[in-house]
């Protein structure tokens, strides 16, 4: 596969991409398994939430992705990176 993205007008790279799997990290599931089962199943991913605490807000329920970046095999620069990123939507 062949991925194009224009630089400026009129100037194009080209780059080769190798796709070699899929993967899900979503509420209700990490994996593609995980998350098909709980789609085809019918249930939910909301709760309340628990990577703070909710208490000041009316909306106290969520969907959570319970991700461990160190659990699931990234190095350590990768994951703080990971954590750092998802912390600063907070």
């Amino acid at each position: 596969m062949i991925a194009a993205r224009v630089l400026t007008e009129g100037t194009v790279v080209r780059r080769r991409v190798v796709i070699t799997g899929i993967g899900v990290i979503a509420p209700g599931g990490i994996g593609v398994k995980s998350f098909w089962s709980l789609l085809t199943e019918g249930r939910t991913a909301t709760r309340r939430v628990t990577h703070f605490d909710p208490s000041p807000f009316r909306s106290q329920l969520a969907a959570e992705a319970d991700f461990d970046p160190i659990q699931e095999g990234l190095d350590i620069q990768r994951a703080v990176g990971w954590i750092a990123r998802r912390n600063s939507l907070w």
